[in-house]
């Protein structure tokens, strides 16, 4: 009797290590995580930056993460994509965790890291109602390459939240359940222009002051395509500026200002090629106390390099005497 019921325990043993080989994975770990975390925007060295500005280059609204969408993509025959969309911290079975200022985070996924596999991982961050349409329709990785969102009009109007995405390729489940970790980057770079002005350019007459963006690429593609931005957007008339304080000296005189915006990459001798982006300025010039000369205002103009990449940092810092 005593051999008999050891034989039992053992069959039982069996019967479970089996029912684990055999994709029965009740008894085997039932979940995945794919830690992520934001990059930093990258200053651009050289030519275009003409001083150093101060980290940390992102603001509080630039690490903000209200939405994700993940793909696992095959990489075996037999494998078929799978894809979550995570509207919020938690969900049945998927969820993931962090603070509205994520610069890190994690996702778990009700799903075994055998079924899983190996995978092309994929994650989109921030993807609104137009670009979750377009999301939910992808099957593969080329398709994921085509999705963007274009704005013809007034593509600098972006706001925060951004859109960003990483990836990880060939990331193997069933041998490491947690992924460690996707690195989202922004799908833009951002733009940002400080202005000192010397006493011949301060009026109190505001209206005298204005700026237009030039030449700023129309796509936004939540994967990074920068050869395919072939359309572009500019003002056509002066924008005015929205003082605060800080810009105003005496008499409400303007000394200072400052713009702050984001544009789309493009790269430099693309096919179709098209004009670098460019921000001009107009402001008084009024030397001496005199009245302006008779050519008008002096227009100042900051060109921005041949070539534009996804989360650079373009800093300027300008003295206009």
């Amino acid at each position: 009797m005593l051999h008999k019921y050891l034989f039992t325990i053992t069959g039982i043993a069996l019967i479970l290590l089996s029912s684990c080989v055999k994709e029965d994975f009740s008894h085997c770990p039932t979940e995945i995580t794919i830690a992520y975390h934001l990059s930093e925007f990258t200053p651009k060295d050289g030519f275009s930056l003409r001083a150093a500005p101060t980290p940390p280059y992102a603001t509080t609204e630039e690490n903000v993460v209200e939405y994700l969408y993940l793909f696992l993509f095959p990489t075996t025959m037999g494998q078929t994509v799978k894809k979550y969309f995570l509207s919020s911290p938690t969900l049945s079975g998927v969820g993931f965790v962090g603070t509205f200022e994520n610069l890190e985070g994690n996702i778990t996924l009700s799903l075994s890291p055998a079924t899983a596999g190996v995978r092309d991982v994929y994650l989109v961050a921030n993807c609104d109602a137009d670009l979750k349409t377009a999301l939910d329709a992808v099957e593969t990785v080329e398709a994921l390459k085509a999705v963007m969102r274009e704005n013809t009009t007034a593509p600098w109007t972006m706001t925060t939240p951004l859109l960003m995405s990483g990836k990880s390729l060939a990331h193997d489940f069933a041998t490491t359940p947690t992924l460690n970790k996707v690195t989202l980057t922004r799908a833009v770079a951002k733009l940002q222009i400080e202005v000192t002005l010397g006493a011949a350019h301060q009026s109190a007459t505001h209206s005298d002051y204005g700026y237009k963006y030039l030449n700023f690429g129309t796509k936004t593609y939540v994967l990074p395509k920068p050869s395919e931005q072939t359309n572009t957007a500019g003002h056509s008339d002066w924008q005015t500026f929205t003082f605060i304080p800080e810009n105003l000296g005496a008499g409400d005189k303007v000394n200072s200002f400052t713009l702050t915006t984001y544009i789309n990459e493009y790269a430099e001798g693309q096919t179709p090629e098209i004009l670098a982006a460019k921000v001009q300025f107009k402001f008084p010039y009024n030397p001496d106390g005199m009245p302006p000369p008779e050519f008008g205002d002096d227009i100042y103009t900051i060109q921005l390099p041949a070539g534009v990449e996804r989360n650079m940092l373009f800093y300027y810092n300008v003295s206009v005497q």
